[in-house]
């Protein structure tokens, strides 16, 4: 019978076991959706020229499919730029079709509505947000009462932006070439106001114009 420390170094030196121990962990994407800037179109159910602003957030659950798991939206008057409506995404799904662009359904749920009342949707109800990932201004963001007939609400159209975060915050990269050979460097911009977050003061508010003095 092997002695307890013997076992101890069997353990250790056998190459099945360092193996598992030696396994590299994934970090898991996480993915982001939103407007680029918020879009207009129409409430169809008041009659109202609005904007749409929503920023989402999901993980992949496999390499065609992205899970939505949280994020927000606002519907502003365009007018008087009064919220007419907001509240919290809380689930939907991102397809990534083989023919590009992809499809996004957003599940939100209202919990602010105009002077505290509405016919179109009161608080608690739930919408759909139905569009692609496309960086077209012409493109449609469709949205929609859940489980009810008729089910529109409003329709809007502009650029969604679908982005791989990589576990935390937007990155871009630029290469430069040299004698010596290529040289890549990699500036974090949370935000995605194109300030990076080295000159930037307000790095989890988008401001063009909120950056560190001296700083170009």
């Amino acid at each position: 019978m092997l002695s307890f420390s013997a076992a101890i170094l069997l353990l250790l030196t056998s190459p099945v076991i360092l193996s598992n121990f030696l396994q590299p962990v994934q970090a898991q994407n996480n993915f982001s959706f939103r407007t680029t800037p918020p879009v207009e179109g129409d409430v169809e159910c008041s009659n109202t020229s609005a904007t749409l602003t929503f920023d989402a957030r999901g993980t992949p659950s496999n390499p065609q499919r992205v899970d939505i798991t949280g994020g927000t939206f606002q519907i502003n008057d365009r007018g008087d730029r009064q919220i007419l409506y907001s509240g919290n995404i809380h689930g939907g799904i991102f397809n990534n079709g083989s023919g590009g662009g992809g499809t996004l359904i957003l599940n939100a749920a209202v919990n602010h509505i105009p002077n505290g009342t509405s016919t179109c949707a009161p608080i608690g109800n739930t919408l759909t947000i139905d569009t692609s990932c496309s960086t077209s201004n012409g493109n449609t963001i469709d949205i929609g009462f859940l489980g009810k007939s008729p089910n529109n609400f409003g329709i809007f159209h502009g650029a969604v932006d679908c982005t791989s975060q990589g576990g935390g915050g937007t990155t871009t990269q630029q290469s430069s070439s040299s004698s010596t050979g290529t040289t890549t460097t990699t500036t974090q911009d949370r935000d995605r106001d194109g300030i990076p977050d080295s000159a930037d003061r307000c790095t989890h508010t988008s401001n063009p114009r909120c950056f560190k003095e001296g700083t170009t």
